[in-house]
């Protein structure tokens, strides 16, 4: 199957004299009708690759990639004008903190409307009729009522139900979703995830889903890549990753989501942090907290150089690890 979404070689970089890359080499596969989930920690650049796809980089970044299409159009050589038409139109967009990306001077309705007039070119009259279908249609008793309401009148649910509202209507083959529910509480992230479920079986339409929550992502992706400083260190289907995870730092991701104590009473919590680990100008960015390099003696390789993504050869064949003990368990197989 041809993805919708293909990226390969995306890196960005900071514009000074010694630039640090804050992206480096991201290559992403999105299918139609998939939910790809890309998981990591506060600073792994999970939001940095979504404001790459939707060309929305601070001036003071510069991006650079291989390949970057949607349903095989060339995202890199797009004019201003066709950016605009992409947001909204061809790429929905969901936020966290909902209230906050609202226009707080303009009414429920005149947002979930702006779209439609934009992209689907209706009147003003067909908008204010199809803003109160979707806003019942995304789960918002009396829309009409709603409709008039502005975003500080609404709760972090009903705000993120308006912002599905939105970036659904014109029904957009892509939704990408940076953290949805970070700031909902868990019965309203719940319902959140059980509609955002049902909006991607309704219209068949693919998904990004970024987060840093296993929890969240086992419940709707179908596949899973997990970043760590800038890079892709293992990806492959949701099962495969949750279950039979190789990266140390998965395993590390998957124990703190599982929020068991130890004998202590102690919660699990990653040693150190990721801050530096760009900074480093050799090694596997994750040598520093990894326990798993000195259990195999390969502190030489694992200082020295850094590792590739590497195939594990297993059914699906597309499950892949960025791993110095990974590496070798495949040569020595």
């Amino acid at each position: 199957m041809e993805p919708l979404l293909e990226i390969d070689g995306l890196t960005v970089s900071t514009r000074e004299a010694s630039p640090k890359r804050l992206l480096d080499g991201i290559s992403l596969r999105v299918c139609p009708g998939e939910v790809l989930a890309v998981v990591g920690e506060s600073g792994s650049g999970k939001s940095l690759t979504a404001l790459s796809i939707m060309q929305m980089l601070p001036a003071a970044l510069s991006m650079q990639a291989e390949r970057m299409t949607l349903d095989g159009d060339d995202l890199l050589s797009l004019r201003r004008k066709e950016i605009d038409g992409l947001h909204g139109g061809r790429i929905g967009m969901l936020f966290q903190q909902p209230r906050r990306m609202l226009d707080p001077t303009a009414t429920v309705g005149s947002q979930v409307a702006e779209p439609l007039v934009k992209h689907l070119r209706m009147s003003h009259r067909d908008a204010r009729r199809r803003v109160l279908e979707l806003l019942a249609d995304v789960g918002i008793d009396e829309p009409a009522r709603r409709a008039q309401a502005y975003p500080h009148q609404l709760s972090g649910g009903l705000a993120q139900r308006v912002m599905i509202a939105i970036a659904l209507a014109a029904s957009p083959p892509l939704l990408i979703a940076d953290e949805p529910t970070t700031a909902l509480d868990v019965t309203v992230e719940a319902q959140i995830l059980h509609l955002l479920k049902q909006k991607k079986h309704a219209l068949g339409m693919s998904m990004l889903f970024i987060s840093h929550d296993l929890n969240v992502v086992a419940s709707i992706a179908d596949r899973i890549a997990v970043m760590y400083a800038g890079r892709v260190v293992e990806s492959g289907t949701a099962d495969e990753i949750l279950t039979q995870p190789e990266h140390p730092y998965t395993r590390a991701l998957i124990e703190c989501a599982s929020l068991q104590p130890d004998a202590s009473g102690q919660l699990y919590v990653i040693p150190g942090g990721s801050d530096t680990a760009r900074d480093l100008d050799r090694g596997c960015r994750f040598r520093p907290r990894c326990g798993l390099t000195q259990e195999a003696h390969l502190e030489q390789k694992c200082d020295s150089n850094e590792p590739v993504l590497l195939s594990l050869g297993r059914t699906p064949a597309e499950h892949e690890c960025r791993c110095w003990g990974t590496a070798e368990h495949q040569e020595g197989a």
